[in-house]
């Protein structure tokens, strides 16, 4: 799921900023997930005009809530086996339009 996140800089900066270790001067956390966002939403949106400026990707777990009997590492299995089929359907399709 794409969930956009455009103009809520301030709530990421002050949920971030609840952990000291986060925001030590090696690592700044803070600053790399506000760039990641922004980053996120520009590959997002590679050609023409962006329908956001930040975005963070999440998975909707509702399903193992809801099915407790559900196994969790089958699930997520399952999801990134849909997105590789996809991805390698789409190239497939890619290479022979090309020819």
């Amino acid at each position: 799921m794409v969930l956009d996140v455009s103009g809520q800089e301030h709530l990421a900066s002050a949920l971030i900023g609840l952990y000291d270790s986060q925001i030590d001067t090696v690592r700044r956390y803070d600053l790399a997930t506000l760039g990641r966002r922004r980053s996120n939403a520009t590959y997002l949106q590679s050609h023409g005009q962006a329908r956001a400026e930040q975005v963070i990707f999440a998975m909707d777990l509702k399903p193992l809530i809801v099915d407790t009997q559900f196994d969790p590492v089958t699930y997520v299995s399952d999801l990134f086996d849909r997105a590789r089929d996809g991805i390698r359907a789409r190239l497939t399709q890619s290479l022979q339009s090309a020819n």
